[in-house]
């Protein structure tokens, strides 16, 4: 743990991670480690594993602006093929997670979501693993600096107002 502005690094318990993130009230800590979700008191104690019915690599915990749950993504190798990404989310005490939208379309590739400040949206994400083939003038359009061909999909933010904004942007290049 660094303070912001000034003071001295300190270590929060014996936890370890490569993401954390607080919840709203700073009481409890989410993180990621060893592919897995944890969940913990702000002092470092009280750390439970967060049960997922799947395995896989969880990444992006992000915590409710109510801090009553934590949702994240779970990429998982699916038909030795490339990764498949969903959204799930646990209650904040812990125990075990749940696919937090199960009546998508399961070969949708849902990931890294943002809260929007007032908690009634969360914003992700989607890329659909069986794309049916399209006229290159329908999918792709001229990148006259480079001379490729790109790809365009939407891309959600969420505003400090609680509005959603999405806006195209590049997701792959073709030679």
């Amino acid at each position: 743990l660094i303070p912001t502005g000034s003071g001295v690094p300190h270590r929060v318990g014996t936890l370890t991670g490569t993401q954390a993130v607080w919840s709203p009230d700073p009481r409890r800590i989410a993180l990621v480690s060893e592919s897995q979700l944890k969940l913990a008191d702000a002092d470092g104690g009280n750390v439970t594993d967060v049960q997922i019915p799947r395995k896989g690599h969880v990444t992006n915990p992000r915590w409710s602006p109510d801090g009553k749950r934590v949702r994240f993504t779970l990429s998982e190798l699916r038909d030795r093929l490339a990764p498949h990404s969903s959204l799930w989310e646990v209650a904040r005490q812990g125990g075990e997670a749940r696919l937090a939208l199960p009546e998508w379309d399961q070969r949708l590739s849902i990931c890294c979501g943002v809260w929007t400040p007032n908690g009634r949206h969360f914003v992700f994400e989607v890329q659909r693993e069986e794309v049916p083939r399209l006229e290159p003038e329908q999918h792709e359009i001229q990148d006259e600096r480079e001379g490729r061909n790109q790809r365009e999909q939407q891309h959600a933010c969420a505003q400090t107002d609680g509005g959603i904004a999405l806006m195209p942007r590049p997701v792959s290049r073709m030679s």
